[in-house]
C-alpha cells in the first residue's frame, strides 16, 4: 500500500536557487507505506525494512529493537520535506506516538516524471515515491531533501485506506496496487 496522506505547499519561500535561478518551492509530502522487518540485529541496533518502493536500514536503541520481530508487518510513514531549514520546522506530536520515528538527509538520484516517481538515497537506503505533479516539478536530480521516518502497528494501515478510499487519485503505484494487490 503506498498512500499520499498530506501536501502542503507554499511558494516564494526564500531558499538557494535552483537550477533556473528561481527560488526553490518549498513543500511536505507525507506517505504510508507497508513494510515488513526483514532483520532485527539487537546487537548493532539495526532494523532492516523491507516496503515496495525500497528497503531501509534504520539505527534504533536496544530499547527500540525488543519492540520488534523479524517477519512483523508495520507501517512506514515518510514526510518528505524541502524546505530551506527544516531543523526550523516543528516534528508533528502525534497520539500515540511512532514505534520508530528518524528524521535523515536524502538527495534525488533520479525523477521519472511521466509516471510521478522520485527515487530518493539516503543514508538509510534508497526509496522510490511517487510525489504530486506540482512537487515534482521543480525537483531536480542531486538536489537535497530531509525525509521523517516513523515506524507505527499495521493496524493504522487499515485505517489510512478507509480514510483515502474516496476522491483521492493514487497515481501509477495506486493503480498497480488496485491491479495487482499486496506482494505475498
Amino acid at each position: 500500500m503506498a498512500a499520499i496522506l498530506v501536501v502542503v505547499a507554499a511558494s516564494g519561500v526564500a531558499a538557494a536557487p535552483d537550477r533556473s535561478d528561481r527560488p526553490a518551492r518549498a513543500f511536505i509530502t507525507r506517505h504510508q507505506l507497508e513494510a515488513e522487518i526483514s532483520e532485527v540485529d539487537e546487537a548493532a541496533r539495526v532494523l532492516r525494512l523491507k516496503t515496495n518502493a525500497g528497503r531501509l536500514t534504520l539505527q534504533a536503541a536496544r530499547s527500540d529493537t525488543a519492540k520488534f520481530r523479524r517477519g512483523d508487518h508495520v507501517v512506514l510513514d515518510v514526510a518528505i520535506i524541502r524546505h530551506p531549514d527544516p531543523s526550523t520546522l516543528p516534528r508533528l506530536r502525534e497520539d500515540p506516538a511512532p514505534l520508530l520515528a528518524r528524521r535523515v538527509r536524502g538527495s534525488i538520484s533520479s525523477i521519472q516524471r511521466g509516471v510521478g516517481v522520485v527515487w530518493v538515497t539516503t543514508s538509510a537506503g534508497r526509496l522510490a515515491l511517487d510525489l504530486p505533479s506540482a512537487a515534482i516539478k521543480s525537483l531536480h536530480a542531486g538536489e537535497e531533501l530531509t525525509l521523517d521516518l516513523a515506524l507505527r502497528p499495521e493496524s493504522e494501515a487499515a485505517a489510512l485506506a478507509r480514510q483515502n478510499a474516496s476522491g483521492r487519485k493514487g497515481g501509477l503505484a495506486g493503480l498497480l496496487f488496485m491491479i495487482f494487490g499486496r506482494p505475498k
